[in-house]
């Protein structure tokens, strides 16, 4: 599971079937159809790694299970 933040609003998503094989790229589309944040517009974050990269698979980040991106 994956929680996000909305910076902007607030709003917190959680994302239930998540794989941290994942690329920040496919991320982004499935945030597109959950808050409608066109995904080139998306800036995600995790801890104090800046701005993800799309082409980076999440765990390359070193999340852990429940953690919180923002957005």
């Amino acid at each position: 599971m994956l929680n996000i933040h909305l910076r902007s609003t607030g709003e917190q998503f959680q994302i239930q079937s998540i794989h941290f094989d994942t690329k920040v790229r496919e991320l982004k589309t499935i945030l597109e159809i959950i808050c409608g944040i066109p995904a080139h517009l998306q800036l995600l974050s995790y801890l104090d790694e800046g701005n993800l990269l799309d082409s980076q698979k999440l765990k390359y980040y070193d999340p852990v299970p429940n953690c919180t991106f923002e957005l």
